[in-house]
């Protein structure tokens, strides 16, 4: 090459062709739901906190509620039917199938959101569905079923849950008389204290995780606070 002239410029690579299009209908995989924190138990319950309440809607509350307590109690007839099916499959085989998994989460978080707008957690009406919906002020997010779970566990559930029924009982009184404090307040005053609204949330948190663990949802007895041992050692 003669001194002074530029060399050419390298020769330009083969660009790929693009990806075909997708055919129609096609839908991309979906990400499976991230399984609880290790440390935390696998059922909760969650409720946005407002301060101003609605004075007419709570007055009538208990009046208010009669349509959802009527598909509730359809729901706790399924709800007996799927975890006696439940109890069979993890007796026999110790796993939990994930049609009647899911289906119990469903009854459950339908439960969980009716009792709080029963017991005035939240002004905002409830479906009548069993879905989450991130957008709904309440929520009862559920842990994936694990892997495998105790045949003992199982067999034996009713009569390890005999302390539950104890703990639940004592803790109804309490979630009735902040329902009631609650009531009065905000008929009275418009507004709900955020004591009231947090021993509420508390107790009923208890108690949805006590259902959890009657239908066979988790082999973990529910703790008395928000930590729970590590899934993994719990399950073991």
């Amino acid at each position: 090459m003669p001194e002074g002239q530029t060399p050419p410029p390298p020769p330009t690579p083969p660009t790929e062709p693009p990806p075909p299009p997708p055919p129609p209908g096609y839908e991309p995989p979906r990400a499976a739901p991230a399984p609880a924190p290790s440390g935390r138990y696998p059922i909760d319950y969650e409720v946005e906190y407002a301060t101003q309440r609605n004075r007419l809607t709570t007055f009538f509350r208990i009046i208010l509620a009669i349509p959802w307590a009527i598909v509730g109690a359809v729901y706790e007839v399924l709800a007996a039917v799927f975890a006696l099916a439940a109890w069979v499959a993890l007796v026999i085989t110790g796993h939990y199938p994930r049609t009647l998994y899911e289906w119990n989460t469903g009854i459950l978080r339908y439960h969980g959101r009716f009792g709080g707008f029963l017991y005035l957690a939240t002004d905002a009406w409830p479906p009548f569905g069993w879905a989450e919906d991130p957008h709904h002020p309440q929520r009862v997010p559920v842990a994936p079923p694990a892997a495998s779970q105790s045949r003992l566990k199982a067999f034996f559930r009713l009569i390890l849950a005999v302390p539950l029924f104890v703990v639940v009982y004592a803790l109804g009184y309490i979630l009735q008389g902040a329902s009631i404090g609650s009531w009065l307040v905000i008929v009275f005053r418009g507004y709900q204290p955020s004591w009231l609204q947090n021993t509420i949330v508390a107790a009923w948190r208890w108690h949805i995780r006590a259902a959890g663990y009657l239908l066979l949802l988790t082999d973990i007895y529910p703790p008395v606070g928000d930590e729970a041992p590590a899934l993994a050692a719990a399950t073991a």
